[in-house]
């Protein structure tokens, strides 16, 4: 009985909680106007470690231009901080960009290493 009666106070602080977890992404992601063609910089913690990823909706290429720098250390163009780069993109822009149930999808041939930041292209698929 007194389980019951837990459960019938406790159903409700669940369901707010898992609300609150839906509340931060609205349909078209967080940043539900990013197709707007305006620049956004957005923070990402991956492995630990802060980068800043800054996106922007060009209508030419259908894709959007992205750039990610780490905070504290400059990107290489080595073989890990290219992947680490192309994880956080693929991660990151889904979330933030990309309509509810579809993931970033990195155009071949488009990471470009320079001056301590990636840079590449990226469609919502």
């Amino acid at each position: 009985m007194v389980s019951a009666i837990r459960w019938k106070f406790l159903w409700p602080v669940a369901l707010l909680a898992l609300g609150a977890c839906e509340a931060g992404r609205p349909d078209g992601g967080a940043v539900a106007n990013a197709a707007s063609g305006s620049s956004y910089t957005e923070p990402v913690i991956y492995n630990g470690m802060r980068y800043a990823m800054t996106f922007q909706f060009k209508a030419a290429q259908g894709a959007y231009d992205v750039q990610i720098t780490r905070r504290g250390r400059r990107l290489t163009d080595s073989d890990a901080d290219r992947a680490t780069a192309l994880s956080v993109v693929a991660s990151a822009l889904s979330h933030y960009a990309c309509p509810r149930g579809r993931k970033a999808k990195l155009l071949e041939g488009t990471p470009a290493h320079g001056g301590g930041v990636w840079r590449m292209l990226a469609k919502c698929a």
